[in-house]
C-alpha cells in the first residue's frame, strides 16, 4: 500500500506543470506555458477587475483600456510584450510575466494613463 501512494506521489510530481499548478512565476514558467493568449488577457481582465479598488487604480485601468483599443492591442501583442521584456536583459528571468506586461503596458500607453489620471485631479506618471 505504502509502495503504491508513493508511485502516485511520484506521478503528481511529474503531472503538476506551471500550467496545472497555476504560477506561472518567472520566465522558465512562461516558456512551458502551453497557452500564452488566454494567460495574458486572465492577467489583463484581472488588472481591469482589481483596478477599480482606487481612484487611481481606476484611472489606469482606463488608460490601459483605452491604450489597448486606440493601438489595436491583441493577445498577440500582449505575447510579444512580455517576450521583449524578457529578452531585454536576463534580470527579468526571474520575475514574473505580468511585471513584464506592466511594464510594457507603461511605456506603451503612457498618454492614455496619464490623460485618465487628470481627469480625476492626479498627478501623471513620473
Amino acid at each position: 500500500m505504502i509502495k503504491a501512494g508513493v508511485i502516485f506521489v511520484g506521478l503528481l510530481a511529474f503531472a503538476a506543470t506551471p500550467a496545472s499548478a497555476g504560477y506561472i512565476n518567472n520566465k522558465a514558467d512562461w516558456n512551458r506555458l502551453d497557452d500564452r493568449h488566454s494567460y495574458v488577457m486572465g492577467l489583463y481582465d484581472g488588472l481591469a477587475v482589481t483596478a477599480s479598488n482606487s481612484l487611481e487604480d481606476a484611472a489606469y485601468s482606463a488608460g490601459w483600456h483605452r491604450c489597448l483599443q486606440d493601438n489595436n492591442i491583441t493577445s498577440v501583442e500582449l505575447v510579444q510584450m512580455i517576450d521583449q521584456g524578457y529578452a531585454a536583459d536576463v534580470a527579468n528571468w526571474s520575475l514574473p510575466p505580468i511585471s513584464m506586461m506592466l511594464r510594457g503596458m507603461r511605456r506603451l500607453c503612457e498618454t492614455q494613463i496619464n490623460e485618465a489620471l487628470a481627469n480625476e485631479g492626479l498627478e501623471p506618471l513620473s
